[in-house]
């Protein structure tokens, strides 16, 4: 009865899911809560961004300096960013240019000198809370449904954000900023299963696309929020607040996915959302039969039973099989390199040359050219356009470092090269994602993405201890402004390299068992590794 059931509703799926009326409105409420997750994810470009400083005992008189270039007399001008031990004096506290910001968590906790390494922990810790919670909100979506998961992330998402706001010491906001995660992801996969739950299978990865041009809406919004709002708990509210609006808003806009709602035997409502879906698109209704629950219980007890008596068994084959192997390894580090590389950029903002507001708006609208790329690349192929990003993005953000350290006075050059990498980053997870899900059998598909994204968890949250580094480099002859494009550049040059090797899979059935995998994609470095193994 399971297969009838899954039969039934993919159906109806197939009869009403054509995207129309219905879908494009969903898409666009779903817009809106999509873009509030990329700004809770990228404030801190704003809400941690650095502030100079200078030792408030240094010159008492002027404690209440905030332009950059005030001078104390016409031969001496003031020098920020000077730690007690370079000025011989015990600070009693910092005074600080408000000249761009007027406050952010660096200025109201003192997070300068010997605790300017705060920041970059916060930003660890929200990245490693991302690993354990998707594996555990991909249950909690499961069971509790669609509806309902996002409007309980949209009210923690609201809630976390005011609490961060009135945090009254760094400690208490590590706490709420780590958290903020938590909702961040509950939203965005939610609204993605249901919009896709409400798709014909064939038009998912376009309707999909369509709702990652949110996030880009989201980034380009923050840069006029951060211009006119300048003190970072004003932020933090402005940005908070309307998830409470679309909270209330969206127990009216959101149906329950029709497809989670057949698989927990609730089938009259169902019908009712495959209905209203019909009607808004204007077609004809189509109607599902109900499946016995009681059958449905048994059944999937059964294929449980089978999964679990077959689970050692897939693992161990999995282990032996050097194709398997060999493509999970370059997956996972793609994942690693893409990840670090996009989250490192991302966060990296605040310290690149030039204004920092139009920076993250190029940021933003530079993301939009990627995913129209993807837009127009992905019917032709997966391999040889990923690799072309890969490499080309690479070359960028070592092209960048080379221009930050020689002529780092070239700030439209440096920007330029940044911005190459960002949109190849942004455009190669796109691809990245699809093909990884295309390579591996459909027995072990989802188990082999969840562990090439867990890399992908631990690179993003390499990244901002990369991206400090420089920081603590005190040796001269180090040219410590290369090191974090550097890297990143690197691994993405070697990830384009390494999926020369993987097999192009447009056009292409998918492998459906381990059999067909180990038959159908042993190819490239994989010949290469049976061929050196033998001799």
């Amino acid at each position: 009865m399971a297969n009838t059931e899954r039969r039934t509703i993919n159906e109806a799926l197939l009869a009403v899911g054509e995207p129309g009326k219905y879908q494009l409105l969903l898409l666009l409420f779903i817009f809106v809560p999509g873009a509030l997750t990329a700004m809770q994810t990228l404030v801190v470009v704003f809400s941690q961004a650095g502030m100079g400083y200078r030792c408030q005992d240094e010159f008492p008189a002027l404690n209440s300096t905030t332009d950059g270039n005030t001078t104390l007399n016409s031969s001496m001008m003031l020098e920020y960013n000077k730690c007690p031990e370079d000025v011989g004096l015990q600070c009693s506290g910092f005074t600080y240019n408000s000249t761009v910001f007027t406050s952010t968590i660096i200025s109201e906790f003192d997070l300068v000198c010997g605790r300017s390494w705060i920041p970059t922990y916060i930003n660890v810790f929200y990245m490693l809370i991302r690993l354990p919670a998707g594996l555990v909100l991909g249950q909690f979506i499961d069971r509790l449904g669609r509806k309902k998961a996002v409007l309980i992330g949209l009210f923690l998402q609201g809630a976390i954000g005011v609490a961060s706001a009135y945090s009254v010491n760094v400690e208490m906001y590590t706490v709420f900023r780590t958290l903020s995660a938590i909702p961040v992801i509950a939203i965005w996969d939610s609204l993605a299963t249901l919009l896709s739950e409400v798709t014909t299978p064939h038009k998912r990865p376009h309707i999909l696309m369509g709702m990652i041009f949110a996030w880009g809406t989201g980034i380009v919004a923050l840069s006029p929020f951060g211009y006119l709002i300048r003190d970072w708990r004003t932020l933090q509210m402005a940005i908070s607040v309307p998830s409470f609006i679309f909270l209330i808003a969206g127990y009216w806009m959101y149906d329950e996915s029709p497809h989670w709602l057949y698989s927990q035997g609730k089938y009259k409502e169902a019908q009712l959302v495959v209905d209203k879906i019909a009607r808004w698109n204007r077609i004809p209704s189509f109607q599902m039969s109900s499946a016995d629950p009681a059958a449905d219980g048994d059944k999937s007890e059964e294929i449980q039973d089978s999964g679990e008596s077959s689970l050692k068994n897939s693992c161990g084959r999995i282990i032996k099989s050097k194709t398997l192997m060999a493509i999970l390894a370059v997956c996972a580090f793609s994942w690693l390199a893409t990840n670090m590389g996009y989250t490192g950029l991302a966060f990296g903002l605040g310290s690149l040359a030039g204004d920092v507001y139009l920076n993250n708006l190029i940021s933003g609208v530079t993301e939009f050219f990627a995913y129209c790329i993807c837009f127009l690349v992905i019917p032709g192929g997966r391999k040889l356009i990923f690799v072309i990003l890969m490499i080309v993005g690479g070359l960028g953000l070592v092209s960048s470092a080379v221009v930050l350290d020689f002529a780092g006075h070239l700030t439209w050059l440096v920007i330029l090269t940044t911005m190459i990498g960002r949109l190849s980053l942004a455009a190669g997870w796109q691809i990245q994602y699809l093909w990884c899900l295309e390579l591996f059998p459909t027995t072990i598909r989802l188990t082999m993405v969840q562990i090439s994204m867990m890399t992908g968890h631990i690179g993003s949250a390499v990244a901002p201890i990369i991206n400090d580094l420089p920081k603590h480099i005190t040796n001269p002859t180090i040219r410590k402004n290369m090191i974090s494009p550097s890297v990143y550049g690197v691994l993405l040059i070697v990830s384009g390299l390494l999926a020369i090797y993987l097999p192009e899979t447009n056009n292409k059935a998918l492998p459906v068992s381990l059999d067909s995998e180990m038959t159908d994609t042993k190819r490239g470095f994989v010949i290469i590794m049976d061929t050196l193994l033998e001799k």
